[in-house]
């Protein structure tokens, strides 16, 4: 009992004891830091205008930077229209702020770079191709940069063009070059891999089919070249209910691109096409100029006589039947037309104006609808 009371006893006097000496240092650490505050407002001036001026020093620095950043990262007034920015893999924030700066859609690449550092969002900026325009806010300017969405291009082709054309639309596009498309047009591994159902062929043309269509940037002449023979087959099988294959197959798209080089109304197309069969079945050649056209390898408001003499398998004012291969790419309507031609007895045709046609089943009847349109014309 009397240890118990002793070992009390003594831990209250350490308790006691330790109690005190944290006291005693606290008033020393109160005492100290007054001497020094007393010593920093009341004493030498010397000291205190050094601190001063430190101070000063870096409230101008802070004061600098905010407005360095605030005017480096404020948008460029708005000189409309997008710029294409190409984005490369692996960029640095100092590359990627560089040439945002150098194509005028920022205002200062040192700020945009160190506001990318501060914040890390330089490893979210994704490579790509971007449409961006002077004026974006950063934020929104960050948001397109950390999406990386490849840059569609919007391609139309119409109705009727031939494969040298469409390559030529293409390019100018800035989607490959007219070199590459027109080789590919031809490779025999392209054509036997792409082109079947439809017996040999020695060309895309007519297999092209013309509607609108959105190209990442970049992409190559094959897969362009694929993505519209993809859609072409897409019609085919869509229209073909006869299932036509081989020759007879290649011998509708021939006639569908000759109708929708000749035909401008969609109700006439069935007619012309019946007309040309008709054609066929007698003997007589098309005749068509737009045959002649395609030999010629250029377009031409007018075709003069001699045009009609020009040797080539084409020309179907010298040559029975149909033309060796498509003229163009023939659209669904020609296509339609050509699988499901009109029954009548019309061999002949003439455009009147408007773009319609008078057509007739004597030649004679023909020469009368000549010198009709020619007297109602003057």
């Amino acid at each position: 009992m009397r240890f118990i009371l002793y070992w009390c006893e003594s831990a209250r006097w350490k308790i006691a004891r330790l109690l005190q000496a944290i006291l005693h240092r606290a008033v020393l650490f109160r005492d100290r830091w007054r001497e020094g505050w007393y010593s920093f407002v009341y004493g030498p001036k010397s000291w205190r205008k050094v601190v001063l001026t430190v101070l000063a020093v870096l409230g101008a620095v802070v004061l600098f930077l905010v407005g360095f950043f605030y005017w480096s990262l404020s948008p460029l007034p708005d000189q409309g229209g997008e710029r294409e920015v190409t984005i490369a893999y692996a960029s640095s924030a100092r590359a990627v702020a560089n040439q945002l700066q150098a194509q005028g859609i920022i205002r200062n690449a040192d700020g945009f770079f160190w506001y990318l550092r501060l914040t890390g969002q330089f490893r979210q900026i994704r490579a790509g191709v971007y449409r961006l325009r002077p004026g974006l806010p950063v934020g929104e300017l960050m948001n397109q940069l950390k999406k990386g969405t490849p840059l569609a291009y919007r391609v139309t082709i119409p109705e009727g063009l031939t494969l040298k054309e469409i390559a030529h639309l293409l390019a100018a596009k800035g989607l490959g070059t007219e070199e590459g498309y027109l080789s590919l047009a031809k490779d025999k591994e392209f054509l036997a891999e792409h082109i079947t159902g439809f017996g040999e062929v020695s060309s895309v043309e007519g297999f092209l089919f013309p509607d609108t269509y959105h190209f990442a940037h970049g992409a190559s002449e094959e897969e362009i070249f694929t993505t519209m023979i993809r859609r072409f087959y897409e019609v085919w099988e869509a229209e073909n209910t006869e299932n036509k294959r081989g020759k007879a197959a290649y011998e509708v798209i021939i006639l569908a691109s000759v109708v929708e080089k000749e035909a401008k109304d969609a109700e006439e197309r069935p007619i012309i096409a019946g007309v040309f069969k008709n054609r066929i079945r007698r003997g007589i050649p098309l005749e068509s100029c737009a045959t002649v056209q395609y030999a010629l390898g250029t377009r031409k408001s007018r075709l003069l006589y001699k045009d009609l003499q020009v040797e080539s398998e084409y020309n179907t004012y010298l040559h029975r039947g149909l033309p060796p291969g498509p003229i163009a790419s023939p659209g669904r309507a020609s296509i339609r037309a050509a699988l499901k031609p009109t029954s009548h007895s019309y061999l002949y045709f003439v455009a009147k104006p408007d773009g319609r046609h008078i057509f007739s089943s004597t030649y004679k009847k023909h020469l009368e609808a000549q010198r009709w349109l020619q007297a109602s014309t003057r």
